[in-house]
Parts: C-alpha cells; sequence; structure tokens
C-alpha cells in the first residue's frame, strides 16, 4: 500500500504496487492492499492468453532477436555523477551506455505482427539439376534449382529447333516470302511518308549547339522590351523607368549581370554537372597555354646556354663575334632573357602576388631567382668595365627556374586534364568520405578511442565539388618555399656583403649574392612535385580511381580506421559449398531455397555462390520478415510463418535447438572449411560445409594500410566471419582488425545507403573495394613522400649554399657556375623522384 509523507510529498510505492508496475499488465490501475492473490494471478494469466502462439514458441526466457527498424540508446539524460567523482561528459556516457535494439520474443510475434497460420502459403516448384559441386564424405552433393517454366521453355524450344530442320529450304523461303507480303498489305501508307532512300546526314553535335549559341546571343543582343508595355515613373521630371520600381531590364542591371558571369581562367571551376564542355575547353586552353609558354622559356633558356660558353673561351675570343663589345653581348643575353621572362609573365605575376601578400610559394622563389639575375644584368650595364671570364653572369639560372615552374605546371594541368575525364566518364561515381554523424562514428568505431574517431568510408556521389581547388591546392614546393625563402634571402645578403668585404668589389658581391641565391631556392621541387603526383595518378586512373593531390593526403591525416562490409574483401564469386547434410527428413531443394533466402538478403558473402545454385533466379526464394543478426551467431528471420535460423551451432543452442556433437562436424572441418547449420521452427534441418576465399589482390593494400596505424574495421552478417579468420585468410597481423557489432553493423548500414549530393574531390574511385585501397594507399604513400621531399630539397639548399658562399669566397665565382648550378637543381630534382619511385615499388 502506498503512503504519502507529508513532510517532503514524496510518494513512497509498496513492493506490491512495484511488482505490478513490472509485470506490465494488462491492467492499468494499480492494485489495492486488499486486492487476493488469485486475482492478480488471473490478470498475468489473461495477457498470456491474449498473445498466445499455437505453433511451435521457443522458451520464453530466451531473447530471439526480431530486428525492428528503430535502434534506441540508453539514457543519459537523467544521470547525475556521485560526488568527488568523473564529470558526466557525452564521451563517457555514450562509452558507459551502448545502444541496443529494441528485440521481441519468439511467442510474442503471432501477436505483433498478426500471422494467421491456416493462411495458405504458395511455394514456387523447382526442378534439381546436376551441377558442378562435387560432395565430401558422406554429404550430398548440392543440385542445381530451376523452376518448372524455364524447363518447358527450353523444351519447346529445342522441339520448335527440331522440327524446323525437317523443313526443306523451299518451304523456308516461301514462308519468308508470304510473310513479307502479308506485312506490306496490311500497313497504312500515307503521301509523304514514304522511305526515299535518301542517305542520313550526320552532323557534329557540338557545332551545331556552338552555332545555335551564337544565334541566341546574337538574339538577345537584338532584344529590347517597350517602354510602352511596362510602367514608367517619373518624379520631378526625371524619367526613373530604369530604377527598381520601373524597367526591370536596364541596360544597368544587365551590366552588371554581365560583369559577373565574367569569369578568370585561373578561378575556374568545375561547378555543375552540365558545365562539363564549357569547363573542358578551359581547361585544355589553359594546358595548351602552359605547353606554348614553357616551349618559349625553354627556347630562351638553350640560346642563353649558348650565349654562356663565349665568356669561359677567353678575352681574346670570346667577344669577336660581337665587335668586341661586353655590352653588345649583354644587350643580346638581354634580349633573349626578355623572350623567357615575356613567356614566364603569368608565373611572374603570380610570385610577386605571393611576395606582396608574404605568403611565399614556389611561385615566388622562380619570381626571386629572375629577380636578383635582372639586377645583375642591369648592373653589369651600368659598369664601366665588366670582366665576364670572371663574374659569370646568371642569367640562364633564373630562366631555368621559370622552365621548371612552367614544366610542373603543364605535368599539372595534364593530370588535372585526365582526371576531369574520369570524373564525367565514370557513373555512378564513388568518394572516401569520414561518417560525420558523431553516435554513428563513436559506435563503429568503439573501442578504438575515447574522443570521437575518424573513420572513413565509401558512399555514392553525384557531383564532385571543388574539384579545380582541390588540384591545384598545397604542393610540397610551396611549403618548402616558404620555409627556406626568408633563411635564403638572409643567408644570399650575408654571403654578398662577406664578398664585398674582402674583395671590395661590388660587382664580385652581387654576383656572390646572386649565386648563392639561385643555389639556395629550391627551383626543381614543383617540378618533381607534379612529376611524382603524376605518375601516381596515371596508375590510379588505370586502377579505376583518382586522387586529387597532397591536399587529399593532409585531408586524411587524422583517419583512424577505414570500414568494409565483408562481402567486400571477401572474393564472392570464389566462394564454395562442398556438400549438404540434412535431417529430420528435410527436402535438400526446400533447404537451398530457405538458406539462400537468408544470405542473400542479408549480402552475406556466401550470398553469390547460393545465387549461382539458382542461376540468379532470386523470384524462386521465398520472403524473409524481419531478419537480424545475432553478434558472432547467424541470422535469424521468419520465413513462411516458420521461424528459420542460419549461423553456427552456437546460435542453435542459444535458441534451445538441439545441436550436433562436435566430433560430429570435426571430420569435415580441413582446409579452412566451416560448418552451417539451418534449423526451422525448432529443430536443425541441414548442415552446409563451406569454405571463403579472401580477395589476395586486396592483402598487400590492406597491410599498407594497417601499417600506417589505420584499423580495418568489418562488418559482417555471417558467424564464421571472426577477426582470427581474417587475419589468416588475409594474412594480417590480427590487432589491426576488428569485426562490428550488430548494431554498429546496422548504423553502418544506414551511413552507406545515403547518396550524397555532393562530395569533395579528395579520393573518387569507381565503386569497387580494390580502387578504394588503392587510392587510399596512395594517399597515405603521400604522407610519406612529403617528409622525403622536404628533407632532400632542405638538405640539397643546405651543401649548395655552403659550397657556393665558400667557392665564391676562396676560388672565385667561376668555380660556381651557371651551368653547375642547373644541373645541381635538376640532380635533387631527379633524385627525389627516384627515391620516391622505389618507395612507391615497395
Amino acid at each position: 500500500m502506498s503512503k504519502d509523507n507529508k513532510d517532503d510529498y514524496t510518494k513512497i510505492w509498496s513492493l506490491e504496487e512495484i511488482d505490478a508496475l513490472l509485470s506490465d499488465s494488462v491492467s492499468t490501475r494499480l492494485p489495492k492492499s486488499d486486492m487476493p492473490s488469485e486475482e492478480k494471478t488471473k490478470i498475468i494469466k489473461s495477457r498470456q492468453e491474449a498473445v498466445y502462439n499455437p505453433r511451435f514458441a521457443q522458451n520464453g526466457s530466451t531473447g530471439h532477436n526480431i530486428k525492428t527498424t528503430k535502434i534506441e540508446h540508453s539514457p543519459t539524460g537523467d544521470i547525475t555523477p556521485q560526488t568527488g567523482g568523473l564529470p558526466a561528459d557525452k564521451y563517457r556516457e555514450r562509452f558507459i551506455n551502448r545502444p541496443v535494439r529494441n528485440l521481441e520474443k519468439t511467442e510474442d510475434f503471432s501477436g505483433e505482427f498478426g500471422i494467421n497460420p491456416e493462411k495458405p502459403i504458395e511455394k514456387h516448384g523447382v526442378i534439381t539439376r546436376k551441377s558442378q559441386f562435387k560432395h565430401t564424405q558422406d554429404l550430398s552433393p548440392l543440385p542445381i534449382l530451376v523452376s518448372p517454366e524455364e524447363v518447358l521453355l527450353e523444351d519447346a524450344k529445342e522441339q520448335k529447333t527440331t522440327v524446323r530442320g525437317i523443313l526443306d529450304a523451299d518451304e523456308k523461303e516461301r514462308e519468308i516470302s508470304e510473310k513479307k507480303i502479308a506485312d506490306t498489305l496490311n500497313q497504312i501508307k500515307i503521301d509523304g511518308f514514304d522511305d526515299t532512300g535518301e542517305p542520313v546526314i550526320k552532323t557534329d553535335e557540338a557545332k551545331v549547339e556552338q552555332e545555335l549559341y551564337e544565334r541566341r546571343k546574337e538574339k538577345a543582343k537584338e532584344f529590347t522590351v517597350n517602354r510602352g508595355v511596362l510602367p514608367d515613373v517619373e518624379k520631378d521630371g526625371v524619367n526613373n523607368s530604369d530604377s527598381d520600381t520601373g524597367n526591370i531590364y536596364s541596360n544597368q542591371s544587365f551590366e552588371k549581370k554581365t560583369r559577373k558571369e565574367v569569369f578568370s581562367y585561373d578561378n575556374d571551376e568545375f561547378r555543375f554537372a552540365d558545365d562539363k564542355i564549357r569547363f573542358a575547353y578551359s581547361l585544355k586552353k589553359r594546358y595548351k597555354s602552359a605547353k606554348i609558354s614553357l616551349i618559349l622559356e625553354v627556347f630562351s633558356f638553350l640560346l642563353l646556354a649558348a650565349l654562356s660558353f663565349f665568356p669561359v673561351l677567353g678575352d681574346s675570343v670570346s667577344f669577336k663575334l660581337f665587335g668586341g663589345s661586353e655590352k653588345v653581348f649583354l644587350i643580346l643575353s638581354a634580349l633573349v632573357t626578355a623572350i623567357g621572362i615575356a613567356a614566364g609573365t603569368k608565373t611572374l605575376k603570380k610570385g610577386f602576388s605571393q611576395i606582396v601578400h608574404l605568403k611565399f610559394g614556389a611561385a615566388a622563389s622562380a619570381a626571386l631567382a629572375v629577380v636578383a639575375v635582372v639586377i645583375q644584368l642591369l648592373l653589369f650595364f651600368i659598369a664601366d668595365g665588366v670582366v665576364l671570364s670572371s663574374i659569370p653572369i646568371y642569367l640562364i639560372v633564373g630562366i631555368g627556374a621559370l622552365v621548371f615552374y612552367e614544366a610542373g605546371e603543364v605535368l599539372k594541368y595534364r593530370r588535372t586534364l585526365f582526371n576531369f575525364e574520369f570524373i564525367t566518364e565514370i557513373n555512378p561515381l564513388y568518394s572516401v568520405e569520414s561518417i560525420c554523424k558523431e553516435d554513428e562514428a563513436f559506435e563503429i568505431g568503439r573501442g578504438l578511442l575515447l574522443g570521437e574517431p575518424d573513420i572513413k568510408a565509401s558512399f555514392k556521389t553525384l557531383f564532385p565539388e571543388k574539384f579545380m581547388e582541390l588540384s591545384s591546392k598545397r604542393f610540397i614546393s610551396d611549403e618548402l618555399s616558404t620555409k627556406l625563402f626568408p633563411v635564403v634571402l638572409a643567408l644570399s645578403a650575408i654571403s654578398g656583403v662577406i664578398a664585398a668585404v674582402l674583395s671590395r668589389d661590388y660587382q664580385a658581391a652581387i654576383g656572390t649574392f646572386t649565386a648563392v641565391l639561385c643555389i639556395g631556392i629550391p627551383s626543381s621541387a614543383y617540378f618533381s612535385d607534379n612529376m611524382i603526383l603524376s605518375e601516381i595518378s596515371g596508375k590510379l586512373l588505370d586502377d579505376g580511381a583518382m586522387i586529387s593531390g597532397y591536399e587529399a593526403a593532409d585531408h586524411f591525416l587524422g583517419t583512424n580506421a577505414i570500414a568494409l562490409d565483408s562481402s567486400e574483401i571477401f572474393d564472392v564469386s570464389q566462394c564454395n559449398i562442398y556438400g549438404i547434410k540434412t535431417f529430420h527428413s528435410m527436402r535438400i531443394d526446400e533447404a537451398i531455397l530457405f538458406t539462400a533466402a537468408m544470405l542473400i538478403e542479408a549480402k552475406a558473402p556466401l550470398s553469390g555462390v547460393f545465387d549461382s545454385v539458382i542461376l540468379g533466379r532470386r523470384e524462386l526464394l521465398p520472403p524473409v520478415e524481419t531478419i537480424s543478426y545475432e553478434d558472432r551467431l547467424g541470422l535469424s528471420a521468419w520465413i513462411h510463418n516458420r521461424r528459420v535460423l542460419v549461423g553456427n551451432r552456437n546460435l542453435l543452442i542459444n535458441h534451445n535447438v538441439e545441436a550436433p556433437k562436435k566430433d560430429f562436424e570435426r571430420k569435415y572441418l580441413h582446409d579452412g572449411r566451416c560448418p552451417l547449420y539451418l534449423a526451422i521452427e525448432g529443430k536443425i534441418a541441414a548442415m552446409f560445409i563451406v569454405s571463403y576465399e579472401a580477395d589476395s589482390i586486396l592483402s598487400p593494400l590492406i597491410k599498407d594500410i594497417e601499417k600506417n596505424g589505420i584499423t580495418l574495421l568489418i562488418k559482417t552478417t555471417d558467424a564464421n566471419i571472426t577477426e582470427e579468420f581474417i587475419c589468416s585468410s588475409l594474412r594480417l597481423p590480427q590487432s589491426g582488425t576488428k569485426v562490428l557489432s550488430a548494431v554498429a553493423g546496422e548504423m553502418f548500414d544506414e551511413c552507406k545507403r545515403e547518396v550524397k549530393k555532393s562530395s569533395q574531390t579528395h579520393v573518387l574511385h569507381d565503386g569497387t573495394t580494390y580502387s578504394m585501397l588503392k587510392a587510399l594507399s596512395a594517399i597515405f604513400s603521400l604522407s610519406k613522400f612529403k617528409n622525403i621531399t622536404m628533407i632532400m630539397h632542405s638538405v640539397g639548399a643546405a651543401i649548395g649554399i655552403a659550397f657556393t658562399a665558400v667557392l665564391s669566397l676562396t676560388s672565385g665565382l667561376m668555380q660556381a657556375g651557371p651551368f653547375k648550378m642547373i644541373f645541381y637543381q635538376l640532380f635533387w630534382a631527379v633524385i627525389t623522384v627516384v627515391i620516391l619511385k622505389i618507395n612507391t615499388k615497395k
């Protein structure tokens, strides 16, 4: 009986009232103290009779998992931490309170879904045929199941072929001619629609669209709106028809709109699917422009290289071709340099912009090298006497920096063009992205870390966004130039000052400054960046994937795990069934159909081999209701109002089904074979001996990914797929693989079903697991390449600065000539690419 405490108005419940509430009785009223125990028993018993199932029911104390669409979380909002305990933050609550599924008992299924056991069940008839499967010991081989309609159709075709083969050739020709005459007589002909027999004229669709666009453009220019149609608002004698309240087609608004539509080729972007032709044309134009600039710069470089030989020949020979005048030689060198500078105007403009905004990149390094050699050339013009045989002119090094950068631009646009063709031709397109929802990501990655894991998965996407921006963003050479730019500039100035003090010759000081600056700036780093990116992208495109570049590598730095389905890492076509053993007079064809229906519905790794048993005729399969996967046990569902289980022996035991002894199944389990049980209505029906074949081509890719600290998360609906089995099949270390729980697997399925309207163009692929893992392996390799490239070019710059400064101050600048600097820069670019290639092959 309840009592009320008048002091604090707190209701105190009796034990009888609590028992009544926990019993979830039909009566909603609370039992009184004088209610007899017989009446309480009657209330509970009436509820049991209301949901009584006349068919076979499992033990009511066993929780049989019937899947519902709702996943519930344990309540966490009313948890109050004890004094002195840890704060109840969201990570702690989510870690302690795991999400659960709303499950019903098997005995409640009839009352829940209203199944009538007396309702007739329609089943498709099947015919068994001999298959390629071989039996093992006393197991029966698995037959091929076909429908009777298909057999009758095949027999009819064979009969028709046999009859037609008896007819002679004359009769066949007579039937064909009679059919043609009958078709002609039955046709209705209208004048003007006769077939003239004239050949169809083929047109160029692109040309027609261009002509149509030009005609519409001309009509738009001539289009005017009659002012008599639209109201003119005049105020104070001023015509305000072009104002906001007047003519909405005013010239002013049209000019503003026109200015907004003007775009720059440098900042142009692929923004919607119908923009494919226009963007491809723009991209090809930029690629062509970069190639022309490179050709002109190489031409200027070769001419300067030829001119640079003359000072080395000596004073008596070097300037005879120039009338013995060094000024003529300098003027000619300046003209050739102007050709290279004009060709690299775009690079110089970009470099100066970076210098002004203090964002030093590869373009800024090339621009600084050009400025240094031009200043040296101008000082030689101003000087009264120039001894070019002792102080070299470094024009070739400045133009060489432009050549290196422009060669990198050509490779970049070429790579971007190939990537664009890939993303516009592949349909459907998939992107590799993070699972963004916090709760889902935490539960799928439960156990990885206490905070929020960054789990990558493959999602179908409709449009790749920020394609050009991500393809042109973040190069290692830009970061390297940012770090080395002020250091090299300072060391060059110090070397120049020391040279001026020691030699007391400003020409030697300027020469030393220019030499140290040109060899210290990593002008070839941008070329090596794009060289390795082009090679990696080319290989990925052949494998059905693409990456945007080093920006994608930075985007994947915080990745903790990659989520995959078990059917993606096992070769579905190579799985096998070695035989079947039936129990309790179970028919083989019905056992196959029930098992195939369950596995195909769950998309298990064995679905492919069972699908081949029925020749892909899934209409033969019975309907499956409320299928559910139980952790490390197997599948449970309802088929034809009967409870069906497909899984391991622990699933049978958990559902109170008598399972065979382990010694019985042990004799079949060898060479990696596994048992798969089928139980119907609480009785074992069949045992299949199956094997799984891992996709061996994925093993090295997964190993490479796991070496970077990435955990492989596997979602499965097959109890035989465990961490140990996956690692032994793919020869992986067990610590880097984890099988998801049933709840996490459902969450992962919900995330995978989501189709992204647009995705950033970091990693895109054709949907296969191989292409996805191949792209991720390349991504993590790029992170290693970044460190290697930074170290190699930094060491090269340090060694170059040290040797150049020492040689210029001791042996003279001729020991640090322009050709040596060019070969030195080229050497570090080549050696960097070679080292990266060796690491890629490993």
